[in-house]
This record gives structure tokens, C-alpha cells and sequence, in this order.
């Protein structure tokens, strides 16, 4: 698509404001690249003076907002009823273009229709194994499973932050069932039943915003820096799981905007499913490290039972198998790991 817009730029429209049609089967329509290439000269960095490396790093960002939305054909000035109100204002252009994130890479991910797409199905099955586990390590052993698991040193409900932790996991598992039903129950987004979408979305959007999105923001302030003070990797940990927290929450927000303006009428609420979607999605991103920590731990615990073998005469081999599990395989350094790995 980047390729095809210098080719397209003399079919641009006259008309900047011309409403995106669907692209067709070989590619996103022609007037949707002309569209795109407007943006992309009005973003592009001025050659008039000294390019910096923010100025660069915008220009792209913008440029591959602008293509995935030319692949998903939803590029258009009134997606929320909003218009800058000169052709020429440098943040009218961002902020609309920002609004359209949502919409190219919901369509990406999840499709126009059905219920998320491939992607998003994997998400909601690994959703529920995991709530599985955490409901039967909670009712077998009173603690999480990674709590169990790490013998109470990460995301354990008997630490201090426990009634947050646990907060946090039923508030989560709440909210996915929740999502699972918006999102795979298609009758109830239609009347007479529609009121049970919209009551159903409301609770979500609230449990999000004042239970789980705040739990996990809180305890990404409070995470373990193991007995060798990790300081950098409890940081990296921090960051990004409040980085999640805070995509998420622009996602819905923004959904829960489109619903309610309802500028284009279905096209609205097509786009305010791919919004919502991706929110969902986003909240998804640590099932991806599951897996990543699970095997950490595993490997952690086989090098200590491998050392049950090794004489306590070897005085080096013991001190240098205290160090990696305490420092390398820190309970707290494999989930930090594993979130960069999985999640990034």
C-alpha cells in the first residue's frame, strides 16, 4: 500500500473530505491512496530546515497509520463527527488520525464482522484456561497460580498488595466473560435486545475503568526487585504493564465514543466493535507471557533439584548456582523477562 501512493497521487480527489468506499479485492481503492498521500505530504517532515529524529520518528508513525487504514478503506475526515476546522492544522490531522488507529487495526485483527476473528478466538481460549487455573489454585491452595507456583513471591494474594491482587483477578475474569459475551453473542447488538449490549458494555467500560485498569496500574507501581534489588527490570515491568493499561483504556474510551456519537451510523458502530476489540485485546497481551514465565519457573526449579545431585563439596558449583537463582532466575527478573518477551 506505502508503494502504491506515489503511483495514485494524481487520482487523489478534489475534495479532501470525500467519504472512503470499501477497497476492492486487489487493493484499497484509488481515491483512498490519493487520500492518504494528502496526509502523508501534509505530515511529511519540512525540508526547510534540519530534520530531527522526532520529527522522522512521527513522519512514520503517521505513515503507517495512514496505510493500514487505506488497507482497511476507513479513511475519512467524519469518523467521530469531528473536522478540523482549517485543512492546514497540524494536530486536526494527528488527532483525526489517531481517532482511525482503532478502526485499521481492528480490521486487521478482528474483521468487519463475526466475533473477533482467528486472532481475538485464541485470545478468549487462552482467557479461559487461565481463569481456569486461577480459580482452581485459589479454591486447592487459597493463592494464585503464579503465586503458587513461585511459593508467594510475585502475584500472590498472601503478600501485602493480596487484596489488590485478588482485585485484580476477579475484576479481570469478570470482565473478559463480559467482553466474551459483547463480543460472540451477535443477537443481542440487535432490537429489541439491544439494551442488553448496551447495559452489558457499560458495566464492562466500569470495570475497567474503576476496578481492573486501576489494580493493574497500581500494582505495576509495586513491583518485586528480588534480593539482588533488579532495580532496571522491575522498571521495564512497570513500564510496559502500565503502557497496556493505558492502550487499553484509550481503546475503549473511544469505542464507547463512537457508540454514543454515532456520526455515520452503522459504519460507526462497525468501527466502535473494532475499537472495543482491540481494547479486549490489548487487556489480552499478558496471556502471551504466561506461557514465557511458566517455562521460566519450570527451568528454575529443575536447575535446583539438578543441584540436589551436585556434592556440597563444590563449594563453587553451589555458589554459582545461588547466584543464577537468585539473580538471573529471580522470580521477579522471569516475570519482568518473560513480559518483554511475550508482551513487547
Amino acid at each position: 500500500d506505502i508503494c502504491m501512493l506515489p503511483r495514485c497521487w494524481a487520482a487523489r480527489p478534489a475534495h479532501r473530505g470525500a467519504v472512503a468506499m470499501a477497497p476492492a479485492a486487489d487493493g484499497p481503492a484509488p481515491h483512498i491512496i490519493g487520500r492518504c498521500a494528502d496526509e502523508i505530504s501534509a505530515m511529511a517532515p519540512s525540508t526547510a530546515g534540519p530534520m530531527t529524529l522526532s520529527s522522522m520518528m512521527a513522519f512514520v508513525r503517521q505513515l503507517v497509520i495512514v496505510s493500514a487504514a487505506a488497507k482497511a478503506g476507513i479513511v475519512d475526515d467524519d469518523v467521530l463527527g469531528l473536522r478540523p476546522d482549517k485543512e492546514s492544522d497540524y494536530f486536526g490531522k494527528i488527532l483525526r488520525m489517531t481517532f482511525e488507529l482503532p478502526a485499521a487495526l481492528g480490521c486487521l485483527f478482528g474483521g468487519a464482522e463475526g466475533g473477533g476473528g482467528p486472532l481475538l478466538g485464541a485470545g478468549w481460549m487462552a482467557a479461559g484456561v487461565f481463569v481456569l487455573a486461577e480459580v482452581l489454585a485459589l479454591a486447592l491452595v487459597g493463592d494464585s497460580f503464579f503465586g503458587m507456583a513461585t511459593g508467594g513471591v510475585v502475584e500472590s494474594v498472601r503478600s501485602g498488595l493480596g487484596t489488590l491482587v485478588m482485585l485484580h483477578i476477579v475484576g479481570g475474569a469478570i470482565m473478559w466473560a463480559n467482553a466474551f459475551v459483547q463480543v460472540a453473542v451477535r443477537p443481542l447488538r440487535k432490537a429489541p435486545l439491544a439494551v442488553v449490549h448496551r447495559v452489558f458494555g457499560r458495566a464492562m467500560l466500569l470495570n475497567w475503568f474503576f476496578v481492573t485498569g486501576p489494580s493493574c496500574w497500581i500494582l505495576s507501581l509495586f513491583t518485586g526487585i528480588g534480593p539482588h534489588r533488579q532495580q532496571f527490570a522491575s522498571m521495564v515491568l512497570g513500564v510496559m504493564l502500565m503502557d497496556v493499561t493505558l492502550m487499553a483504556s484509550y481503546f475503549f474510551w473511544r469505542g464507547f465514543q463512537i457508540a454514543r456519537v454515532r456520526s455515520r451510523g452503522e459504519a460507526s458502530l462497525a468501527l466502535h466493535g473494532r475499537a472495543m476489540r482491540l481494547g479486549t485485546m490489548m487487556t489480552m497481551v499478558m496471556l502471551l507471557q504466561r506461557p514465557l514465565q511458566l517455562f521460566f519457573i519450570l527451568v528454575r526449579k529443575a536447575l535446583l533439584l539438578a543441584m540436589l545431585l551436585v556434592p556440597e563439596s563444590w563449594l563453587m558449583a553451589h555458589g554459582a548456582a545461588q547466584y543464577v537463582t537468585t539473580a538471573i532466575f529471580d522470580h521477579n527478573v522471569l516475570l519482568a523477562l518473560s513480559t518483554m518477551i511475550g508482551g513487547g
